[in-house]
């Protein structure tokens, strides 16, 4: 369903998270690809986007997999948090398990070829200097080629969050906001970051 003129909604079913219990019950098989067959069942449907963003859970259950199944890309998000990049070998890791878990010896090709890129998010300063956590993930961010780039942390994604929830790329092309310095500078970052994103994936 259209949600904004560029953007459709495809809503999740509210009993979604009992389905794995369940489709491994009936022994179904190749129980990571459904979203695929989905997928080639609305291709004419699909066409017409640039893109498909699926959202899911950081974890590495079975609709996670269906996902990373049918995706060119996972891109991970990171805060500057020690959880945050502790989660980031154990995602890795999933990823290359279901590669190596669907793996076609038969024909010997790769049924998953998703890709592990990283997304920096939230990145702090305190005046023009980066807080202690946010220093140590931009140093990361420079280390790891996976990474696309970095967002600073914004009021905008809070207000963009709140229950006016007015979207971010609608506050960052409203006149009034970008007569601010600091709004014009958040914006040239987050197309910048776009942009890199776009060029990464297509690159797969």
């Amino acid at each position: 369903m259209p949600v904004e003129e560029n953007l459709w909604l495809v809503p999740s079913h509210p009993n979604l998270q009992y389905e794995p219990a369940r489709l491994r019950a009936e022994g179904t098989q190749n129980i990571y690809f459904l979203l695929e067959d989905w997928l080639y069942e609305h291709e004419e449907e699909t066409k017409q986007f640039d893109y498909l963003l699926i959202d899911t859970h950081p974890d590495t259950d079975t609709l996670t997999k269906n996902a990373l199944a049918v995706s060119s890309a996972q891109i991970g998000v990171v805060m500057p948090t020690e959880k945050s990049v502790n989660a980031i070998p154990k995602a890795e890791q999933a990823l290359s398990d279901l590669k190596r878990e669907t793996y076609d010896k038969r024909h010997d090709e790769a049924r998953v070829t998703c890709e592990f890129l990283l997304l920096g998010t939230n990145i702090e300063k305190v005046g023009k200097n980066y807080t202690k956590l946010s220093k140590q993930l931009v140093h990361l961010i420079k280390e790891d080629a996976r990474f696309v780039g970095y967002i600073p942390h914004k009021e905008l994604f809070a207000q963009a969050m709140s229950d006016e929830k007015i979207p971010i790329w609608e506050q960052i092309n409203n006149q009034l906001l970008l007569k601010e310095a600091s709004n014009r500078a958040f914006k040239a970052v987050l197309e910048r970051v776009m942009n890199n994103m776009d060029q990464r994936i297509g690159e797969l």
